[in-house]
């Protein structure tokens, strides 16, 4: 009896292991599938980070609902109180803005604004004050005079201006704060008045044109374009000073521009560079028409700043207020000061630091850099379509 008692009891053992092994095959098999799953999430991840943070080769456009957590988009629409002598919309006027997020082939996500809708409509006119962004920027040329334009359009009534350079669009750490932390550094308009900074930096950095095309593609640029020659050396003699108050040595103009060995023009100094205008102007026209841009030869502003302001004015669609009896000349300065300094933002005649007298540079090398420049002057003319009259 113990013996049919085992024989009987030994298929329900092989049942039981048999039992127990399917059991760890399928509890193996079950984890082999949850770990390719977890694989494959995180290779689509990983892939989906790439495409996210380099955009290629997708490019996407999400529009901001006013609804959305961020800053609401201004939708105000009041009637044009800004005279012009354009048919085109003044850019002071209040419109519905669009704006838009978009990613750049290697940039992070930034927005930009969409002013050209055509849901700018006459209805009331609004007064209410806040901070927005700028409608034109004064792009350069560093050393031409961008200060005293911004400082002389800064009497006109309709124009508001942000005190310092902002360096949004040359910088990376500043651009990727967004377009919020670029409002927050202008002043406070009403929607009649032109929002306005200057970066002189921007005109040659080769990232910031478009960039300022996604934030707003119908933006107004002015750009103020001396003497090359004059403009390098007065470039060197800020960089200059600016190492002797740090106790480094500096060289001389002379030796920094020309190459003693052969007497060739030095390519790579960067005060050089900056003059050769026509290579940068041919960036912002790939993403900006020429009709967008005030182009100013700061010859004419030192000489006439009434004259050039009144070109301003319309270009920017402005009624002419700047006159004649806002500036004196300065003998001692050599240039235009501002008549009443009490009046809104005036400061009378520029800085110490403008108008500065240039180091005595040797005339064969200033010779030399006009017979370098005077071709590419001529390319910027045909660009342009004016002549400064630089020799």
């Amino acid at each position: 009896m113990a013996d049919g008692a085992q024989e009987s009891l030994l298929p329900h053992l092989e049942d039981g292991a048999a039992t127990t092994t399917f059991k760890r095959f399928q509890s193996k098999c079950a984890l082999k599938t949850v770990l390719k799953i977890i694989a494959t999430l995180v290779t689509l991840t990983t892939i989906a980070c790439i495409l996210v943070y380099y955009g290629a080769p997708y490019k996407f456009r999400l529009v901001k609902s006013s609804s959305a957590a961020t800053r609401p988009t201004s939708t105000r629409n009041c009637s044009n109180v800004i005279s012009g002598a354009s048919n085109q919309q003044p850019i002071g006027s209040c419109c519905k803005l669009n704006v838009n997020v978009e990613k750049g082939p290697n940039d992070r996500v930034v927005a930009h604004s969409d002013s050209t809708s055509p849901l700018c409509e006459k209805s009331k006119p609004g007064h209410e004050r806040e901070q927005r962004l700028p409608q034109a920027i004064i792009i350069g040329a560093r050393k031409g005079g961008t200060r005293a334009l911004l400082t002389f359009l800064r009497l006109h009534s309709a124009i508001v201006a942000s005190e310092d350079e902002v360096h949004f669009f040359d910088k990376d750490e500043n651009y990727f704060e967004g377009l919020d932390s670029y409002r927050d550094c202008m002043p406070y308009s009403n929607c009649h008045q032109i929002t306005m900074e200057k970066t002189p930096a921007y005109f040659t950095e080769k990232k910031v044109p478009e960039r300022i095309h996604r934030m707003n593609r119908s933006i107004k640029l002015l750009l103020v374009l001396r003497d090359p020659t004059e403009r390098a050396i007065s470039d060197y003699l800020q960089i200059r000073e600016k190492k002797l108050m740090r106790g480094k040595p500096a060289e001389s103009f002379e030796k920094l521009a020309i190459n003693a060995k052969n007497g060739l023009v030095r390519l790579h100094y960067s005060a050089l560079q900056r003059s050769i205008y026509h290579i940068y102007l041919s960036r912002w026209l790939q993403y900006f028409p020429r009709n967008q841009f005030m182009i100013i030869c700061s010859e004419d502003l030192v000489a006439d700043p009434p004259a050039e302001l009144r070109t301003v004015e319309k270009f920017l669609g402005l009624k002419n207020e700047i006159t004649s009896d806002d500036f004196y000349f300065n003998e001692t300065k050599g240039f235009f000061c501002l008549t009443n300094m009490t009046k809104r933002h005036g400061t009378g005649c520029l800085s110490k630091s403008k108008g500065r007298p240039h180091p005595n540079v040797d005339e064969k090398v200033i010779e030399k850099l006009r017979d370098f420049f005077r071709p590419h002057n001529r390319i910027l003319n045909k660009m342009i379509g004016k002549d400064c009259g630089w020799p």
